[in-house]
């Protein structure tokens, strides 16, 4: 069978299946995955007819995830980390014209140069692979190389791994800065405004009216460990307000009776799991500033080290400063989550601190032994 290459042209030597956007691959964990070789942001044939309310139109999601949560990873490279518990939500909406954009990317600089695991589509090289549990960008600017995967540990732990490893290509010796970046504002799938959205036959009142009960809670951030990481927590600045109240109707429910909506989420958490943080900040919005998503204000200026945020504009930033000689390279670890009743960070992390470096590989036996199977008789 002949299939068509990112390019456009006919080439029969990929794997049967693997249609426009990649290829099939195995990975070093014998596992399938997908190389996405397509550059969306200018090959017409990545967009599909959708409400960029909800999803752009050159949007493609991966899902990675485990018994506990899904995260829903972009061909863009930003995640969005899906969360039932208490009722249905992303814990980090992606809404560019409000400075929220996710999160599972970050930025490489030396103070001279910037690099971001976040496309753009003008990269010299960035490889992008859905795997079995993960998500894998690696992304190529002279003389750098980052190779960062987002995991979803196998199991039941509320938590995903952001993993990077950074190479000196270069022949002089550099001290870097990593930044990364995982957003804070919820976007929960409330009931009323989808009733409102169908009885108005306007879909744009769904998120609108999603987005507008996420601005009805206020954000605390301190500090994990001292200064390993952060952890951030919601309060709904009227607790009178009910699912109900977001619909227009003014009687409210009793005590007993169930609602569709989050009023008390658990609280989330990035941390560092493999060295201390030389910085953090938590307002995103004055992060990203003018420059946006290229080019962030935040990184020329540094992390403030502040715990207040102005407005909705709730992040998780965290800064790793480390030095690198000719071809050397390093790996730093985060942990993104949220943290569940009766669930302690402390006790959480603690097994993923004794041996770092297996997290992944070991996961990834794990989905290789008891990962779903589809075979058909006489079939490959």
């Amino acid at each position: 069978m002949q299939t068509e290459t990112s390019m456009g042209s006919s080439d029969s030597r990929k794997p049967y299946g693997s249609g426009y956007f990649g290829e099939w691959i195995k990975d070093e964990f014998d596992l399938p995955a997908y190389r996405y070789t397509c550059d969306q942001t200018n090959n017409p044939k990545a967009r599909t007819p959708t409400n960029p309310i909800f999803r752009l139109p050159t949007d493609h999601t991966h899902q990675v995830g485990n018994d506990r949560l899904v995260a829903a990873c972009s061909n863009y490279g930003y995640v969005q980390v899906r969360q039932d518990e208490g009722g249905p939500k992303f814990l980090n909406d992606f809404i560019p014209e409000n400075g929220q954009y996710g999160g599972g990317f970050g930025y490489l600089t030396d103070g001279r140069i910037i690099v971001s695991t976040y496309y753009h589509g003008d990269r010299e090289a960035c490889e992008r692979i859905f795997g079995v549990g993960y998500y894998r960008k690696t992304v190529k600017a002279a003389p750098y190389t980052i190779d960062q995967v987002i995991l979803a540990p196998f199991g039941d732990d509320p938590i995903l791994v952001s993993q990077v490893t950074v190479t000196n290509n270069g022949n002089l010796s550099v001290d870097l800065r990593w930044i990364e970046y995982w957003g804070c504002q919820q976007y929960q799938f409330a009931f009323g405004p989808t009733i409102q959205a169908f009885l108005n036959k306007n879909a744009c009142l769904a998120a609108e009216g999603r987005r507008a009960l996420a601005k009805r809670f206020d954000q605390t951030f301190q500090l994990v460990d001292g200064c390993g990481g952060l952890l951030e927590t919601k309060r709904l600045r009227d607790p009178s307000t009910t699912e109900k109240q977001v619909l227009g109707m003014k009687e409210a429910p009793s005590d007993k009776e169930p609602g569709f909506d989050d009023l008390s989420p658990a609280p989330t958490f990035l941390v560092s799991l493999d060295g201390p943080i030389s910085g953090y900040g938590t307002d995103g919005v004055a992060f990203f500033g003018e420059g946006g998503l290229r080019h962030p204000d935040g990184i020329a200026r540094g992390l403030d080290n502040s715990l207040s945020t102005v407005g909705r504009g709730g992040a998780f930033l965290l800064e790793r400063s480390f030095h690198l000689n000719p071809g050397d390279r390093q790996t730093l670890r985060f942990a993104y989550g949220y943290l569940p009743e009766a669930v302690a960070l402390d006790v959480l992390l603690r097994r993923y601190h004794e041996d770092l470096p297996s997290v992944w590989p070991n996961s990834s036996q794990a989905w290789k032994a008891d990962g779903l199977r589809f075979a058909v008789e006489n079939m490959p």
